[in-house]
């Protein structure tokens, strides 16, 4: 037998008395160390896979890893490859878990909040009401519990109070958080019953040999009591709204298990208990190995998992290690065989053996890797709502819409079939149906509002008529003036999508931008059939209060027959909105809002240009160039730059000059249909496209990128990434995920409508070079900010940090992401050891709405992305 190490789970600091260990076997003994020091710090044999053991603090060096290895008969593992690094001692106000409820007897504390709010790793923390102190808890990881001593509760009157002691220093340092406590929101003597998860995802839990409770809808400070097979096995109040109980041995066929909560301080008790019958085991899924996965040491994520069940990795076919599964997603740290492996996962419980995982070959370190989503049993994902329109919300997950997904038949019988909308969860990769708007929204426009809901607007109230037939829209489709709004924050089962005010007039194939005051423009597209026009030439602003105002009509927003449609649309610094496509004048145009509807010509556009054929995007906007505006062109054999200077050196003739030709893998050749997607590194990648209209015998797998060189200088990177496999093309679309990876979905078969064969409905990740690097980690930040004001950001890093950056959550549809914005803050300064003080600009470079906030090294490796709202 091999067996795996175990994993940390961190953040780790010299005030640790307790390291958290996972997925070691049940009853092996694990160890722990300290990089240097062959003594172990902790040594403990663990009942099971999820478990806190004791260290001697005094010899966590600050710098250094801590790893651990597990021994299990006569098998012993190595230490953990990848570790977790000891952050240094850092502490500020502390926050309480909401809602704090009177009887409440547990509250919750979390490390990872504002810089200035939150726990230190390791510090002992005292709760107190009044001149009472009700209970006393220890931060292990990221989280602080604390269960109040007997007898003591959370009273009506006195808010709360937290005190604060950290190892390293010589009195207690005490916070002021304090939060008003509620009563229960509850009928007299009642609470709602607790919920026994009988899956998690597409895992049964409850079947024998496995061992994990989860349980749900718990009010927070009440106490949660378990019992199975007529005796108790938990009974302790709970700060949160759902817990996860390991149980020593696995269930039983046929045991019963049943849960209840109170608040006996309240006299509050839950109504009939929740109970559920252990099922027989009749097999296992097929585990899902989600990545990242790079070569050398690292941490890989497995999931599909039934919580107990014994996790075998193998490289090339021969094992490499055994883990204990403690959820049905766990993290890995293994040292993955070098050159890389073909990498399989394999599950056992029960004398029960799963089928064998898809095959993955690891990362190298430069190239990134792709990767095809799968579903629960292990085949491809399948979006079924075609994703030609997508948007990232600050929810975490990927809202995809269509319509009538390219199809007639279903256009026709709308509203019955165009019920088109799922959700993609960045973090589960897991997809899930949700409610639709129910007007036909395929080749409408959209863009996300300040408060993080995204307006869509127009759609396609038909298809073209047969060319025998007299039709102004000239082979195009009339526009819908119905406009929607998706809103993130919808609990479960809620209704996402609601209709606002519609549009004056129809609009198929528009493009919608949110401006710097908030609102949104839309502009262009083919009006109602009603209208008897071909263009819509009239320019609209959404304001979610007012709805729709007409600024009037624009005689220079009409091109050729498909130029102007989807116009590729950019927020400069200043506030003006730049069009790459060529309006009337075969120029680039530029319009201040407020002035009218004039556009002022820019540049001629490059006669290789093709309408929304081409990728356009807004460069980075970074404060060392004075947040410099540059807009890209990419995908003609000659991509094309357009330099409007800076603030202070404003370009006085702004226009299109060659990028040179592109890579070595793309030198000379078209790429219609891609799409940029802006990195946190600050590089833009451009993925997918065919070098021919309707034709994927043409694919473009491999991506391109292009890199700053020098203030007002970029070039296209010689090296190679690694290459896609799914083809991307007409109606694809991509994003930037918040852990810094690029989501891919969506592309007709050959640009043919029709049903689902004509579909790519895969879904397919791209993974940088930078996930097989050790990043830097965003602890603390404010959740929003206001453009213009300073802001104090928490990262631990092992290297400088010398970039923040806001990287604007985005919407995707025919090849451009308007929303897309990088916005470098300026006087990135250290405050303290870990503390960065960062400028927000002002809204016209940090246009309002939700960002992911990156911290970048000196080598340009970025932290994973949190969400922060830019607030006018």
């Amino acid at each position: 037998m091999t067996l795996g190490s175990p994993s940390i789970v961190g953040p780790v600091a010299p005030c640790c008395e307790r390291i958290r260990v996972k997925n070691q076997l049940s009853g092996a003994r694990v160890r722990v160390f300290v990089d240097g020091d062959p003594n172990p710090i902790g040594d403990l044999t663990v009942p099971w896979s999820d478990f806190e053991i004791p260290v001697d603090h005094t010899r966590l060096v600050v710098g250094k890893k801590v790893s651990a290895s597990q021994e299990l008969g006569n098998a012993t593992s190595p230490k953990s490859p990848k570790g977790v690094s000891i952050q240094p001692v850092a502490f500020g106000t502390i926050t309480f878990a909401k809602p704090l409820y009177v009887c409440g007897q547990s509250v919750l504390l979390d490390v990872q909040a504002d810089p200035k709010i939150g726990a230190a790793a390791g510090s002992r923390i005292e709760i107190w009401q009044g001149s009472m102190r009700l209970g006393t808890g220890n931060t292990v990881g990221t989280l602080c519990r604390v269960d109040f001593d007997p007898n003591q509760r959370i009273s009506v009157g006195a808010p709360l109070q937290a005190v604060q002691f950290i190892c390293t220093s010589g009195s207690p340092q005490t916070t002021s958080s304090k939060l008003p406590v509620i009563p229960p929101t509850m009928p007299v003597r009642k609470m709602p019953p607790v919920e026994l998860v009988r899956t998690d995802g597409d895992v049964l839990l409850f079947v024998e040999c496995a061992r994990l409770i989860k349980v749900r809808n718990i009010i927070p400070g009440a106490t949660l009591r378990l019992h199975r097979r007529g005796a108790e096995i938990f009974n302790r109040p709970v700060p949160t709204d759902q817990e996860s109980v390991w149980v020593g041995d696995g269930f039983a066929v046929h045991e019963i298990i049943n849960a209840d909560q109170s608040m006996i301080f309240c006299e509050f008790t839950s109504g009939v208990p929740d109970k559920v019958s252990v099922h027989r085991l009749t097999g296992l899924k097929r585990p899902r190995i989600d990545g990242p996965l790079c070569d050398g040491a690292g941490s890989v994520t497995v999931s599909r998992l039934t919580p107990g069940a014994t996790l075998i990795l193998f490289a090339d076919g021969v094992e490499i290690g055994r883990w204990e599964a403690s959820d049905v997603s766990i993290p890995l740290d293994l040292d993955v065989p070098s050159p890389p492996a073909s990498i399989t996962a394999q599950q056992q419980l029960c004398g029960h053996i799963s089928p064998i995982s898809r095959s993955y070959t690891a990362a190298t370190r430069g190239s990134g890797r792709w990767s095809v989503v799968e579903d629960a049993s292990g085949d491809n994902l399948k979006a079924d709502a075609f994703a030609v329109h997508v948007g990232l919300a600050h929810s975490g997950k990927i809202v995809l819409f269509s319509g009538d997904q390219y199809n007639q038949s279903q256009n026709e019988a709308h509203p019955q079939d165009i019920d088109h909308a799922q959700l993609f969860d960045c973090q589960t990769l897991t997809i899930q149906k949700i409610d639709a708007p129910k007007t036909d929204v395929f080749c409408s426009g959209h863009a996300f509002l300040p408060d993080g809901r995204l307006v869509v607007a127009g759609g396609t109230e038909r298809f073209p008529l047969p060319d025998s037939n007299p039709d102004p829209h000239h082979d195009h489709s009339p526009g819908l003036r119905n406009t929607w709004l998706f809103e993130p924050s919808t609990p479960p089962g809620g209704t996402f999508w609601s209709e606002a005010a519609p549009m004056q007039g129809g609009r198929w194939y528009p493009t919608l931008l949110t401006l710097r005051d908030g609102r949104v423009l839309a502009l262009s597209g083919h009006p109602e059939e009603a209208s008897g026009l071909h263009n819509n030439t009239t320019m609209e602003v959404f304001d979610p209060a007012t709805g729709w105002t007409n600024l009037g009509v624009s005689s220079e927003i009409i091109s050729a027959e498909s130029a102007y449609l989807y116009p590729r649309l950019h927020v400069l610094p200043g506030g003006d909105v730049f069009s790459s496509s060529p309006m009337l004048s075969g120029q680039s145009g530029r319009w201040s809002p407020g002035s009218g509807t004039t556009w002022r010509d820019v540049s001629p556009v490059p006669r290789t240009y093709d309408g929304y054929a081409r990728t356009a995007v807004l460069l980075p906007l970074l404060p060392d160039d004075e947040y410099r505006a540059m807009v890209a062109v990419a995908g003609d054999a000659d991509s094309h730059i357009i330099d409007f200077g800076t603030a202070a050196e404003p370009n006085p003739a702004p226009s299109w000059k060659s990028l040179g030709r592109r890579s070595a893998i793309a030198a000379g050749r078209v790429r219609v249909e891609c799409t940029a997607v802006i990195l946190p590194t600050a590089d833009v990648l451009i993925v997918g496209g065919v070098e021919r209209h309707e034709d994927e015998n043409s694919k473009v797998l491999d991506p391109e990128l292009l890199r700053r060189a020098g203030p007002g200088a970029w070039q296209w990177s010689a090296g190679k990434l690694a290459a896609a496999t799914v083809i991307r093309s007409y109606h694809s679309t991509a994003v930037l995920m918040p852990d810094g990876r690029v989501w891919t979905a969506g592309g007709n078969v050959h640009a043919l409508g029709g049903g689902p064969s004509t579909r790519h409905l895969e879904v397919e990740i791209y993974e940088p070079w930078y996930c097989c690097i050790e990043r830097p980690v965003i602890q603390g930040w404010p959740t929003a900010a206001h453009a213009g004001q300073r802001v104090l950001i928490k990262v631990w890093s092992k290297n400088p940090i010398t970039r923040l950056a806001l990287v604007r959550a985005a919407s995707a549809t025919h090849g451009f992401v308007p929303d897309q914005r990088y916005v470098g803050l300026s006087h990135v300064a250290l405050e303290s050891d870990d503390l960065y003080v960062g400028q927000v600009p002002g809204s016209d470079i940090a246009v309002p709405g939700y960002y992911l906030l990156f911290a970048c090294t000196d080598k340009n490796v970025p932290s994973v992305g949190v969400f922060m709202q830019i607030l006018p």
